[in-house]
């Protein structure tokens, strides 16, 4: 009887022994499809990342900026304000600085959250969002996640995390065209970023929860109330007081008009230069397309002898003498 019912006892444990067993041999073809199937981590893509070039007039004044599908205005991280680098890490990531690439109570708390069903919080931390942006692409897949968990640990042991931040503020998307927080400072505000004060920098780290959702020039009202979130996480984590945060939430903005953005002035004097650019720059890059490259995605700073008064006065004299 003792030998049968030990029989009957072995089954079972076979049985979860082969399961087992099983299920590791499962996870691990898994986790060496998604390292074979990985974008090589490239250090040059980080740290060349597509410029928008700029032309000056002839008082050395910014006069238009050249860009191709993203407008990227590089900046260093000692421009950026505290208070735009404290509004990102209460949102984005608060353990950014005591993680090695990713966080695993953020991964627990998002599973948790999710779990529950109390809400679907993701656990990406900034150098992730960084990878993600840089290497994957943006489907909601695990194959993803685990790549870009294995990316972002590698780049956290390659780089400092003021490193990190500085490239991830230069790569992440605002809407509306621009990437990174000069752009969208730029875009948005008019203005460089290291003239950002709190209301300004809540207000920009809330549009890059979802660009299109959070546009301030299609919804200005959800853009305020991810504004007060943003606030609100800060005071949080100790960046600032609460009587800080309902100063910034009533403090108005003066954001500039989605048509100030896009229109170029002087476009045939702009084509000019960029053709006589192109001209004098082929030798140099051999091939017309290398140097409309480095013209739209280089960052190149290029002056100019215009006037904008005499522009301004010769195409309204054309204007005028039209029929």
């Amino acid at each position: 009887m003792a030998k049968r019912a030990q029989g009957r006892l072995r089954i079972p444990f076979f049985l979860l022994t082969f399961f087992l067993l099983l299920l590791v041999g499962v996870t691990a073809a898994f986790l060496v499809g998604c390292i074979r199937t990985m974008p090589r981590f490239d250090p040059n893509v980080l740290e060349q990342q597509n410029a928008t070039s700029t032309v000056y007039d002839a008082q050395g004044e910014v006069f238009v900026r050249l860009h191709g599908e993203e407008n990227r205005l590089p900046v260093d991280l000692s421009k950026v304000p505290v208070e735009l680098k404290q509004a990102f890490i209460a949102t984005e990531d608060i353990r950014f600085y005591h993680h090695f690439g990713i966080d695993p109570k953020a991964i627990a708390r998002a599973a948790w959250r999710i779990v529950s069903g109390r809400s679907f919080e993701g656990g990406s931390t900034i150098t992730q969002q960084l990878v993600k942006n840089a290497f994957l692409t943006q489907e909601q897949t695990l194959k993803r996640k685990v790549q870009e968990a294995i990316l972002a640990l590698q780049v956290d042991r390659r780089y400092t995390k003021d490193q990190i931040l500085e490239m991830y503020f230069n790569e992440i998307y605002f809407g509306h065209g621009a990437y990174g927080v000069q752009a969208a400072s730029r875009t948005f505000f008019g203005k460089d970023v290291s003239e950002l004060n709190l209301a300004e920098s809540a207000f920009l780290a809330g549009l890059t929860k979802n660009p299109s959702r959070y546009s301030p020039f299609d919804g200005f009202e959800n853009c305020q109330a991810r504004q007060k979130v943003v606030l609100g996480n800060m005071v949080r984590a100790g960046y600032i007081a609460q009587e800080e945060a309902e100063r910034a939430k009533n403090q108005s903005l003066e954001i500039r008009s989605v048509q100030g953005t896009t229109n170029r002035p002087a476009p045939y004097f702009v084509d000019y230069v960029i053709s006589r650019l192109v001209e004098n720059l082929l030798p140099h890059y051999g091939s017309e397309r290398a140097v409309y490259d480095a013209v739209y995605r280089g960052g190149l700073d290029i002056y100019t002898t215009l006037d904008p008064a005499m522009q301004r006065i010769a195409e309204k004299a054309l204007l005028d003498s039209l029929p």
